[in-house]
C-alpha cells in the first residue's frame, strides 16, 4: 500500500448560489490504497461522501457529479502526514 494524493474536478452540477450557478469543482484528497486506480476511488468516494452530508450541495442537486481526474500522484508518508495538503472541501467555479 502506498500513498496517493489525487485532485479530481467534479462536473455535471448546478448548485445556486448568490453570484449565479456553480458547474464543476476542484478538489484535493490523500489516501492509503495499493495503485493509482484503487486511490482515485477511494478519493471519489470520499467526495461523494461529504457531498452528500454538505449543506446545499447533496440535498436538492438532482445529481451527485461526474469526476475528471486531474492529478494522481504517489507520495512519501511524511508528505501524506504533515504536508498540509487539504483532505475536505471544494473550490467552486462558475459556467464562463
Amino acid at each position: 500500500m502506498r500513498f496517493f494524493r489525487v485532485v479530481l474536478e467534479g462536473v455535471g452540477i448546478a448548485v445556486k448560489c448568490d453570484s449565479g450557478t456553480v458547474t464543476g469543482f476542484f478538489t484535493t484528497r490523500t489516501v492509503f490504497a495499493a495503485d493509482s486506480e484503487s486511490a482515485i476511488e477511494k478519493a471519489k468516494l470520499s467526495i461523494l461522501e461529504e457531498w452528500a452530508r454538505t449543506e446545499g450541495l447533496g440535498k436538492g442537486n438532482e445529481s451527485a457529479p461526474n469526476f475528471r481526474v486531474d492529478l494522481v500522484e504517489q507520495i512519501g508518508l511524511w508528505r501524506y502526514l504533515f504536508g498540509g495538503i487539504p483532505n475536505a472541501g471544494f473550490t467552486f467555479y462558475e459556467q464562463d
